[in-house]
């Protein structure tokens, strides 16, 4: 007597359910791609940041100091470590970044809204991150923006004129071209030059406390930290300051 076909040969399991994950963008020049020596960071920063992923390139992948960090060589950071270490640790869950800096660029040229070169380039870095946390089983969706830039800008009169305009632009078009994955919640977080000598510094940090002031930004003042002797670039403690000031905002 033939046996009976089962009616199920085989029960497939389903995919574990996707996980929301919280993602910031930072962009901007020297001073958020990172000049600070990692050796002068305290211990928790000088290795493995725990709970945030940043994207590489290629991948997302826990930040290490030194490793990934994308600062202007293996040696230095910028405010993504202690950015990282404080906005997990407030928020209780792994989070992932995206970094796009790049020393000596101004607003005015370099991240023109939807055809700067370097705007074109961390466009496209951020749909390929969100492609790719979309395709690993996760909800991304970008909370928070941190710029820090315009010493560039602050050393050309017409530049630091237009920096208002510009960023307005700036923050406009990010908007539109990732409507469908900010959270309703975005902060655009800009921080304000430091100390700087430049001759229209105070004309480019008006721009940005004004810029700041509008619905869904914020800003903060950065003239207490500490530069390097080169008068332009913060220090080990200054970054790490300038991170958890961000954390704090978006």
């Amino acid at each position: 007597m033939a046996c009976p076909i089962p009616s199920v040969l085989y029960q497939t399991k389903g995919l574990p359910a996707a996980q929301a994950i919280n993602i910031y963008v930072g962009a901007g020049q020297s001073n958020f791609q990172g000049n600070a020596l990692i050796s002068g960071f305290s211990g928790q920063y000088q290795s493995n940041i725990l709970n945030t992923n940043i994207w590489t390139g290629s991948r997302a992948d826990g930040l290490i100091a030194g490793v990934n960090n994308q600062g202007v060589d293996s040696l230095r950071a910028g405010p993504e470590l202690s950015f990282g270490v404080a906005k997990a640790t407030a928020i209780g869950k792994t989070i992932g970044l995206v970094k796009w800096a790049v020393g000596g660029t101004t607003l005015a040229v370099d991240w023109v809204a939807g055809t700067g070169p370097q705007y074109v380039t961390l466009k496209a870095r951020v749909q390929a991150a969100l492609n790719y946390w979309n395709s690993n089983n996760y909800i991304p969706t970008i909370k928070g923006f941190l710029w820090m830039q315009g010493e560039s800008d602050a050393q050309t009169l017409a530049y630091a004129n237009a920096y208002n305009a510009n960023l307005q632009a700036f923050i406009a078009q990010f908007k539109t071209d990732f409507a469908s994955s900010l959270s309703g919640s975005f902060v655009f977080a800009i921080g304000g030059l430091g100390a700087i000598s430049y001759t229209y510094t105070s004309t480019v940090q008006a721009a940005q406390a004004a810029v700041g002031a509008l619905g869904g930004n914020a800003t903060f003042t950065n003239t207490d930290l500490t530069l390097q002797g080169d008068g332009l670039h913060f220090d080990s403690p200054a970054q790490t300051t300038l991170g958890t000031r961000f954390s704090g905002v978006v």
